[in-house]
């Protein structure tokens, strides 16, 4: 059983998939100092900013502490800035700094790259049936 298991485990075949398409694009995006994590905070931010860490995570389907790492990551090089929240003192909005548009409007170049890098190697259709299979998922 141990045998079919390890050849068939769709997790791990999940896993694996995932592993190296977040290779192609984290190569893809390295020269812009993002990795594709960092990349898809960043698009959260400025399509639903100002927003609350945690609705952002929701929003992402991430972890919260996935979320607040590269957060940290992405405040520390002056692309994401924390606010103030008149509806709730308690709690910060996070929003996208000018610096934060100016290197996602470069990185679209590498994001593109490695679009076109991973239809050449799983075919084209392979976004709708990924996007098919999570919302499978979710069902």
């Amino acid at each position: 059983e141990a045998s079919t298991m390890g050849g068939e485990c769709i997790a791990t075949r999940a896993r694996q998939l995932s592993h190296t398409i977040t290779r192609m694009y984290d190569d893809a995006l390295r020269p812009y100092g993002l990795k594709v994590t960092q990349l898809r905070v960043l698009i959260g931010v400025l399509l639903q900013g100002p927003i609350q860490p945690s609705q952002l995570a929701e929003l992402l389907d991430l972890e919260r502490s996935t979320v607040s790492r590269n957060v940290m990551r992405l405040t520390e090089r002056g692309w994401i800035r924390a606010v103030g929240n008149a509806d709730d003192g308690r709690a910060q909005l996070l929003e996208i700094t000018k610096a934060g548009q100016r290197v996602f409007q470069k990185a679209v170049q590498g994001w593109k790259k490695a679009q076109r890098r991973a239809r050449a190697r799983f075919g084209d259709d392979v976004g709708i049936m990924l996007g098919q299979l999570a919302q499978a998922g979710t069902s």
